[in-house]
């Protein structure tokens, strides 16, 4: 997984995300407006991680919205209602990946699953099925949630503060630097749990061995003693030592994709579209895990 979405990796997969890209907005180019969700945010990284999988054309919307409903169960809170559901989605997850992986190891192919395959073939202690489809699954998870929410806040941020989109159409090379603050401002994750190994000391307090810590990301990301002026949008900020993707050795494996995915959706949507307004209000998903939309519409005007 780690050779997958290695930086090389990616950036040789450039070329075909700028191609999705251009075929999922050229619909809107047409009529003017859209719903930053359905028609790019939501579609993209569906078409994106299950080709990278191998999930079969045919199955991919459908696995797309069973992989957004398995993001509730990694919620700290999980409505009751929810609950059946969301285990009912994992189960249904994990019987059709792994009669996916049936499938590969019969006729493998070049995708992740027929790689995950062979290295566990290799692996002196070898990958079960199991762990192959579980981490799988948490593919989904990481992948999905993150692209569908840094793209849609980054758009309603652009909304919000026009003076930064105006500035980034003056000059096009502030790009990189307006996706790390895009992260910044409105983390896709809020927060990530953490079990103390050992007895420790943070902030004059002391906590004990296995007590669970809720880290807030979302928290950090706007520490005024770290930022300035963090309640504001600055496309050009530097340095932006932002905690979005985590850090040490649970740093987010698709970092990468998820920067390259932004940096060419954000650089197609503002080269091509010269008005951006809002076409009603945006809606948010309800979670204490996520920063999401489950809504954004706009009204644009092709440049």
């Amino acid at each position: 997984m780690n050779a997958a979405f290695h930086p090389s990796a990616v950036r040789r997969m450039s070329d075909h995300i700028g191609n999705l890209i251009d075929d999922l907005l050229e619909p809107v180019r047409e009529r003017e407006y859209f719903d930053v969700v359905a028609d790019l945010a939501f579609p993209l990284p569906v078409l994106l991680v299950c080709e990278l999988i191998g999930i079969p054309a045919e199955d991919r919307n459908e696995v797309g919205v069973k992989a957004i409903e398995l993001c509730k169960v990694f919620s700290p809170l999980v409505p009751f209602r929810d609950r059946d559901l969301a285990n009912a989605t994992v189960a249904w997850l994990r019987e059709y990946v792994g009669r996916l992986l049936d499938q590969r190891r019969r006729c493998p192919s070049n995708d992740l699953l027929s790689q995950m395959l062979q290295a566990a073939a290799l692996d002196s202690e070898k990958s079960s099925d199991e762990e192959i489809v579980d981490n799988t699954l948490f593919l989904f998870l990481a992948s999905f949630e993150t692209s569908i929410g840094f793209i849609g806040t980054g758009c309603v941020a652009l909304m919000d503060f026009p003076d930064q989109l105006a500035r980034l159409r003056s000059d096009p090379s502030l790009m990189p630097s307006a996706v790390e603050e895009f992260m910044r401002y409105d983390s896709p994750f809020q927060s990530v749990g953490r079990i103390v190994m050992e007895r420790m000391e943070i902030g004059g307090r002391i906590i004990k061995k296995d007590r669970l810590l809720m880290l807030l990301i979302g928290s950090a990301n706007h520490d005024e003693t770290e930022f300035r002026e963090p309640e504001r949008l600055d496309i050009g900020r530097n340095p932006n030592h932002h905690l979005a993707f985590g850090g040490g050795v649970h740093y987010c494996l698709g970092a990468a994709l998820a920067r390259l995915e932004a940096l060419t959706a954000f650089s197609r949507l503002v080269d091509r579209f010269s008005v951006w307004e809002p076409n009603g209000k945006p809606v948010r998903r309800p979670s204490a895990l996520f920063r999401s939309y489950a809504s954004i519409p706009m009204r644009v005007k092709v440049a």
